[in-house]
């Protein structure tokens, strides 16, 4: 649930142009806490180490993004 909390998060909450600065932010963590992220194996105090400090988004936006209904995976094309 928590990761799919972060992908939601970057996807519905930051602009596709910005995304890089959440990367940017999340490779400057310590590595192993990157390497139990990749792993699934965070820990509690990873979760908020991962979500603590000065957020790449808007916290606004990042709670919308988590209460919306998220973004369609495809796009229809208006005709």
């Amino acid at each position: 649930r928590f990761y799919r909390s972060l992908g939601r998060m970057l996807f519905d909450a930051a602009e596709p142009e910005e995304r890089y600065r959440v990367f940017e932010r999340f490779y400057r963590l310590r590595e192993p806490l990157i390497e139990r992220f990749y792993a699934g194996n965070s820990s509690t105090a990873d979760k908020l180490r991962i979500l603590s400090g000065k957020p790449p988004v808007s916290v606004l936006a990042a709670i919308r993004a988590l209460l919306g209904k998220g973004s369609p995976l495809v796009h229809e094309r208006s005709q």
